[in-house]
């Protein structure tokens, strides 16, 4: 019979030397047609040991739950008023589209992040700075940690507000909120010394951020299904009913009648854009795409089944419970809905549901300040390894070195950081002061700025539609431009067949490709790489320009209109500092 030819090890060696030489944007074609790899290869590359690897990086759960835990307090009980203002119809349609280009935008940002490597605490800054530059680089700052600086009051004010409600009715209730802005902030700022969006410690604070929020939908749900808006006869009491498939009843076109008329449908008008807003601020990914993306194992794969499990829970949550309360109690409830004129303040339920409401919200802080902090951090002692309990880099890398020699240098660098690394007790103390400046400047404008609401309903016009759809899809088309400027074409994959006729390995294809090969149908890996850079730009844009004009209409009705701003002070009753209630 005919004799098989033996390779030599010299043409095995050159086999797989072509093979790892490949570039990095035919890496997930490869992937994709999955490869064999020698056994010594498979066997080094489970060498550490596989425990440890899974303690030391975020799941795609733990990620979910941390992404949907960031604002999912405030908006689990705004988003009544965000589908009453909008329409039943409108709303939910409204919220599925702005969450799916917030999710382009976190897909885009992740992407780029798994490309450069830019230092996680400096976020969104590091890849405007490598892709574009530094000017870009400080937008990118200004506007993610703005967002955190001019958020943060209003946590400490929420948290406030919901200490208040489950307070027992004594004179102690009676007293002026910014008492409890003073006693919750404690709580808040005890949160912050966590230090970590990616530990253990903030995993166990976003699975009791999710409990908490569940709890609050039920009792939520189940006040305004046993509360009946027509039990409650007194005049002062009668509010509109009814509500509409898109819009609210005051939405009319502005013409002739009277002042209160046309006044009336301008608060519609406002109240649709506000509204409309809610779905952008209730979900904002974005804000922690870089922080967390390389805590991941797969920082693509992990990332794109961690941001469709949050997309999923906050659309859900929408749905239901803002279709629940507006079909129940009609359009014109408030944000909170805990502030509507009919709410029960003084049963028990509503007292749990506010306990609850404070808890998730303070983590919704602590995430907000832990980012914050570490980026202060970042550039106040920029040589302090700050993260002890999870890695920052990603398992699998994306440059062409062999995985066995990257474990090895891997190894040998953690060991001599670990010799220099300062101990847990002096990272954690130069933590807690770092961590100060910021909580004092979120504590003082939580007493001193006249209208938090107001305030942010500015920042989320100047920030969340810029970081949620503009930064990443300007950068994300730059990044494309410039690597498909400067990296080769991907070339054709083929499967290489051996003297025996078995397929043995996936090499580059020639021009003029032999006999023995045979091409393999291929195709990307990634939901980013599956969909056309334009259209992925495109939509994200579209909507972040729909998003932008609908914050920016409600944040001037907010500033303008007392009705929906509402009563504007500083200080308490006895040291009141100003007092403006036009209301």
């Amino acid at each position: 019979g005919r004799r098989t030819k033996k390779k030599s090890p010299s043409h095995e060696k050159q086999a797989h030397r072509r093979q790892t030489s490949m570039s990095s944007l035919s890496r997930p074609l490869l992937d994709d047609a999955e490869a064999p790899r020698p056994k010594d290869e498979e066997h080094k590359a489970v060498e550490p040991d596989a425990t440890k690897e899974e303690e030391d990086h975020l799941s795609w759960v733990e990620l979910g739950l941390l992404l949907f835990g960031f604002s999912s307090p405030s908006g689990c009980v705004g988003v009544a008023y965000s589908m009453g203002a909008v329409g039943v119809v409108l709303g939910p349609f409204l919220c599925i589209v702005v969450t799916a280009a917030t999710c382009c935008g976190a897909l885009m940002l992740n992407a780029m992040v798994v490309a450069l490597n830019p230092e996680p605490a400096d976020g969104l800054e590091a890849l405007g700075a490598q892709i574009y530059g530094p000017r870009t680089g400080l937008w990118g700052r200004v506007i993610q940690q703005g967002n955190f600086v001019l958020y943060l009051p209003v946590a400490l004010l929420i948290c406030a507000e919901a200490a208040q409600g489950f307070m027992p009715e004594t004179y102690l209730r009676e007293r002026c909120v910014d008492y409890y802005v003073v006693g919750t902030s404690l709580v808040c700022f005890a949160l912050t010394q966590v230090r970590t969006l990616t530990g253990r410690a903030a995993s166990m604070l976003s699975r009791a951020s999710l409990v908490c929020v569940a709890i609050v939908v039920a009792l939520l749900l189940w006040i305004v299904f046993t509360n009946d808006p027509e039990d409650y006869d007194d005049a002062a009491n009668e509010r509109p009913s009814g509500f509409r498939l898109a819009g609210n009843p005051d939405v009319e076109l502005l013409g002739e009648g009277s002042a209160s008329t046309r006044r009336r449908h301008r608060r519609g008008w406002s109240k649709l854009c506000l509204g409309a807003s809610t779905t952008a601020w209730a979900y904002v990914p974005t804000f922690l795409t870089v922080e967390v993306s390389r805590a991941l194992r797969d920082p693509r794969r992990d990332f794109e089944k961690g941001l469709a499990l949050s997309a999923s829970l906050n659309c859900a949550v929408f749905v239901v419970v803002g279709l629940s309360c507006v079909v129940r109690w009609g359009w014109d409830v408030t944000d909170p809905i805990m502030a509507t004129d009919i709410w029960p303040s003084s049963e028990p339920r509503s007292k749990a549901l506010y306990f609850f409401w404070f808890v998730a919200t303070a983590i919704s802080y602590a995430f907000s300040s832990m980012a914050l902090t570490a980026a202060c951090a970042r550039r106040w002692l920029p040589d302090l390894r700050w993260d002890t309990s999870r890695t920052t880099d990603a398992a699998q890398p994306d440059d062409d070195t062999p995985t066995t020699t990257t474990t090895k240098l891997s190894s040998e660098e953690e060991q001599a950081q670990n010799k220099n690394a300062p101990s847990a007790s002096a990272v954690r103390a130069a933590w807690f002061v770092v961590s100060v400046p910021p909580f004092l400047l979120a504590l003082l404008m939580a007493i001193v700025v006249p209208s938090l609401f107001a305030m942010l309903a500015v920042t989320t016009a100047a920030t969340v539609p810029w970081v949620n759809n503009f930064y990443p899809a300007v950068l994300y088309w730059r990044f494309t431009r410039q690597r498909a400027s400067s990296s080769p074409p991907p070339r054709t994959l083929l499967a290489v067949r051996d003297d025996d006729g078995d397929e043995a390995k996936v090499a580059p294809c020639p021009d003029d490709p032999p006999a023995d090969h045979h091409r393999l149908e291929t195709k990307p890996v990634y939901l980013v790489d599956r969909v056309p850079a334009r259209l992925l730009v495109g939509f994200t844009l579209g909507v972040g320009l729909l998003v932008f004009v609908a914050c920016a209409i409600g944040a001037v009705a907010k500033l303008a209109d007392h009705d929906l701003r509402g009563p504007v002070a500083i200080g308490c009753p006895g040291w009141r500092v100003f007092e403006d209630d036009l209301a």
